[in-house]
C-alpha cells in the first residue's frame, strides 16, 4: 500500500504512523445495519435474518443498530429479501451517532442539509416516529433519486425534498435542528486493501483538505442562519483531518457563541458538559473545566457534578484578583504557551535567549525547542510529553484558551511575557527577602532564597547573617 510523503508526514504527527499503517492494512469496516422501526419491530427483523443464517450483535451506542455477518461468510446483506422489503437500512455503525445527537422528537422541524443516500435521514424519521417535518436537501440529481428510493423503500412519510448547495443554502424557514453530514476528504474511510482505500490515498493532498474545509465552514455559516433560538446543529464528517473537524468547529464556535448574556453562557456550558465528561485525562479535564468556568463566568465543576445549574461563579465576580508575583509569572507563562500553540513558528524568536541558563523557566526553552523542531506538530503531542503537573496544567489551559491571536499580537505577547519573566527573575531575591521579613515565606521559598545567596560571587555581611538564619530555622 503506497502512502504519499506528505500524508506520512502529517499522520506521523497525528498518530503513531506505524501503528496506524498496520491498522489500515489489516482492518476492514464491519458490516452493520439499523432496523427500520417505522414498519417493523427489532424482534421480528432479528428473527427473520437469523433464520437465514445472519448473526447479529448489538451496536453499543444505537438501540436499533447491529453488526452483522453470515455463518457462511457472505457479505451481500443488500441482496436479501429483508433489505428489499425495507426491514433495515444498511449503514456504518459510526454513521448512526450524528442522528442520535440531534436529540429530537416528533414535534420538531428538522433539516438534513446533505441527505443522500438517506441513512441519517431515515434514522431521523425513525427518531421522529414519522411525525413533525423533515426536509432532506440534496443538490445532485442522481444522488437525490437514490435518496428518494431509499426513503420510499423504508416508508418515510414526514419528509420533503430540496435541491440546494449546502454552502449557499437559502430559504425562509427556521429549524429546530440541522444535521450537516458534510462532504469531506473521506480519510476516515481508509481501511483495508480495497479499491476505495487506494483511490482515497491516491487523491489525498493538503490542497483538497483546505478546499473541503472552506466548503464545510460555508455550510455551517449557512446553517446557523436557519436555526431557531435554542436550536441545535450537529456537524459530522468521515474525515480524520483536524482542519475538517475539531479545528474548524472550534473556530466556528468561537465566532458565534453568545457569551454576552447569562443565557448564552449557560447554553455554552450545557453544550460543553457531556463533551468534557468524556475526557479521560484528569489534567486536561481540569484545564477545560477551569477555562470554561472563566469563559462562562460560572462554576463549571459544579455543573459537571450535577450540583448546580446556571449559577454564576460568585467567587469570580466578587473576588478581586491580587497581582502577586506568582500570578504575574503564571500569566506570563500562560501567555507564552498560548502564543506558541497558535503560532509555532515564533519559536525562532530571539527573545527566548533572555532566559538564563540557571533560570526556573528553562522549561519554556524546552517548549520552544520542540516547536522549532516540529513547527507543524499537534499541541496534544507536546502536552503528553510534559511531566511536571503544574506546567502541564498551564499548557492545558493555553490549549483550550478562547483568546485568538494574530501573528503580530502573538509575537508581542511572547516578547512582553519573557521580558517580564526575566525581570521578575532578577527581582526574585528581593521579593523573597521581603516575604522572609514579613514571616510569610514557605520552606520551598527559603531554599530558593538560600540558592540565590549562595550563587553570589561575594556575599555581604547582611547576606551571611540571612543565610545563617535561613539554615537554622
Amino acid at each position: 500500500m503506497k502512502f504519499k510523503e506528505k500524508f506520512i508526514d502529517k499522520y506521523s504527527k497525528l498518530t503513531d504512523f506505524e501503528e496506524y499503517k498496520e491498522s489500515v492494512v489489516r482492518n476492514f469496516a464491519r458490516k452493520s445495519i439499523r432496523i427500520n422501526t417505522l414498519d417493523y419491530t427489532i424482534k421480528e427483523v432479528k428473527k427473520s435474518l437469523e433464520r437465514d443464517g445472519w448473526l447479529l450483535r448489538q451496536i453499543p451506542w444505537c438501540r436499533t443498530g447491529f453488526f452483522i455477518e453470515h455463518s457462511t461468510g457472505r457479505r451481500d446483506i443488500g441482496n436479501t429479501k429483508q433489505h428489499k422489503k425495507g426491514m433495515f437500512f444498511s449503514q456504518g455503525a459510526p454513521s448512526m451517532i450524528p442522528s442520535l445527537l440531534m436529540n429530537i422528537s416528533g414535534k420538531a422541524k428538522v433539516l438534513d442539509m446533505c441527505a443522500a443516500p438517506g441513512g441519517k435521514t431515515h434514522h431521523l424519521a425513525c427518531l421522529m416516529n414519522n411525525k413533525g417535518y423533515l426536509l432532506a436537501n440534496e443538490p445532485n440529481n442522481f444522488r437525490k433519486r437514490i435518496l428518494k428510493l431509499n426513503l420510499e423503500r423504508c416508508g418515510v412519510e414526514n419528509v420533503a425534498f430540496d435541491s440546494q448547495n449546502g454552502e449557499d443554502y437559502t430559504n425562509n424557514e427556521k429549524f429546530d435542528a440541522i444535521l450537516i453530514d458534510a462532504p469531506c476528504t473521506g480519510s476516515g474511510l481508509i481501511k483495508g486493501k480495497i479499491a476505495r482505500t487506494k483511490k482515497l490515498l491516491r487523491e489525498w493532498n493538503p490542497k483538497i483538505t483546505t478546499k473541503y474545509a472552506k466548503k464545510q465552514r460555508w455550510m455551517l455559516e449557512a446553517a446557523i442562519k436557519h436555526l431557531r433560538k435554542h436550536g441545535r446543529i450537529v456537524y459530522s464528517t468521515c474525515s480524520m483531518e483536524p482542519e475538517e473537524d475539531e479545528l474548524l468547529v472550534d473556530d466556528f464556535i468561537k465566532d458565534h457563541d453568545d457569551l454576552s448574556s447569562i443565557e448564552g453562557r449557560s447554553m455554552v456550558a450545557q453544550f460543553a458538559k457531556p463533551l468534557v465528561n468524556k475526557i479521560a485525562n484528569p489534567t486536561l479535564k481540569e484545564a477545560y473545566t477551569s477555562e470554561i468556568s472563566n469563559i462562562c463566568d460560572l462554576d463549571f465543576s459544579k455543573l459537571l457534578s450535577g450540583e448546580d445549574r446556571y449559577q454564576p461563579n460568585k467567587s469570580l465576580q466578587k473576588e478581586e484578583v491580587k497581582k502577586t508575583p506568582n500570578s504575574v509569572i503564571r500569566k506570563s507563562v500562560l501567555g507564552v504557551f498560548t502564543a506558541l500553540i497558535q503560532h509555532p513558528k515564533l519559536a525562532k524568536d530571539r527573545v527566548f535567549d533572555l532566559i538564563r541558563k540557571d533560570s526556573r523557566f528553562l522549561f519554556l526553552n524546552d517548549v520552544r525547542n520542540f516547536y522549532k523542531d516540529n513547527p507543524e506538530a499537534v499541541p496534544s503531542i507536546l502536552f503528553e510529553k510534559i511531566e511536571n503537573e503544574k506546567i502541564k496544567n498551564l499548557f492545558g489551559e493555553a490549549l483550550v484558551s478562547e483568546i485568538k491571536l494574530s501573528v503580530d499580537d502573538a509575537k508581542s505577547m511572547i516578547e512582553d511575557c519573557i521580558s517580564l519573566i526575566s525581570k521578575t527573575e532578577k527581582d526574585r531575591e528581593e521579593i523573597l527577602k521581603e516575604k522572609y521579613n514579613m514571616q510569610e515565606i514557605t520552606s520551598a521559598e527559603k531554599r530558593e532564597l538560600q540558592q540565590h545567596i549562595l550563587k553570589k560571587a561575594s556575599m555581604t555581611e547582611e547576606d551571611q547573617i540571612l543565610l545563617k538564619n535561613l539554615s537554622s530555622k
